[in-house]
């Protein structure tokens, strides 16, 4: 056994992903793991965690996103309730189906950067590529990843997932399917770059005010 003693609370949580980068050879840990503990990453999860989304025209309830920074947090929460009713409301204040990870967070924004054949290339490959801009431009600029910022990267989330759902009922994809992530990838990304190439571009406000596309 090898035992490590952290006195600097402080420092504790960036010294042990440290540790775990570079120590362990005996786990399988995901390089996504290690960047878990940036500052960046534990904005958007208090973020998550504060701000709640407008209700949508379908459930008329408001709820919050809920940003899993670490993987397996959202389980956990629900099982550090004691009480059924109180892990209910819990659920219903943070719906599963509003759970978004690292790696999805930068899925959505690399796609929104017109860049889709980073996202194609695989997870780990996509979190390195736009997570490495995402880190440098809070080093220049950490209030650019205020509330705005939040509210778009959800706007850009809904739209994945509405993009994603549609490609997936389409006739044409049911009579050729395959690729389903790559096609909705490039759709959005060459979607944005024929707007902006007119001046024009999607209303993430929009988005985020209805929590749902417009049929407009």
């Amino acid at each position: 056994m090898k035992l490590t003693v952290i006195k600097d609370e402080e420092q504790a949580e960036t010294m042990q992903s440290n540790i775990a980068r570079f120590a362990n050879t005996q786990n399988t840990i995901q390089k996504a793991d290690f960047v878990s503990n940036h500052p960046l990453h534990k904005q958007i999860e208090a973020l998550s965690r504060r701000i709640p989304a407008p209700p949508s025209a379908i459930t008329n309830t408001s709820s919050k996103w809920f940003y899993e920074r670490v993987r397996g947090q959202y389980q956990t929460s629900i099982r550090g309730f004691k009480s059924s009713a109180r892990a209910k409301n819990w659920e219903a204040e943070f719906p599963k189906k509003q759970k978004f990870s690292k790696m999805e967070m930068a899925k959505y924004e690399n796609i929104w950067r017109m860049n889709p054949h980073e996202v194609s290339k695989g997870q780990q490959f996509n979190l390195s590529a736009v997570g490495t801009k995402l880190m440098n431009e809070w080093d220049k600029n950490e209030s650019s990843f205020n509330e705005p910022f939040y509210k778009d990267l959800i706007s850009k989330a809904i739209l994945f997932k509405h993009s994603d759902k549609a490609i997936f009922k389409s006739e044409w994809y049911k009579d050729s399917p395959g690729y389903k992530a790559q096609t909705v990838t490039y759709t959005i990304s060459l979607l944005r770059y024929k707007l902006k190439s007119q001046k024009q571009d999607l209303n993430l406000e929009r988005i985020w005010k209805n929590q749902d596309l417009s049929k407009r």
